[in-house]
């Protein structure tokens, strides 16, 4: 089992918190966090999107690097 602080439930715990200390303080008001947790998600699914897109990419890469270096090794030994 991870520790604590490990887990996306410690973080999401910690971000409800500081909303809500914020709102009560009134520095936000009650549609902000809504707002600003919109915008996270629209950024995470953004970073989910490009990292589906790129690290295929980069094993194909690496991938093909091995490749030609064992061919290369075979060819001169």
């Amino acid at each position: 089992m991870k520790p604590g602080k490990h887990t996306s439930e410690f973080y999401l715990t910690i971000a409800s918190a500081v909303f809500g200390v914020l709102v009560a303080l009134g520095l936000l008001t009650p549609e902000q966090p809504d707002q600003l947790i919109g915008a996270a998600r629209t950024l995470v699914d953004a970073v989910i999107g490009l990292a589906a897109v790129v690290l295929p990419i980069i094993e194909y890469i690496k991938k093909r690097t091995e490749l030609k270096k064992l061919e290369m090794e075979k060819a001169a030994g």
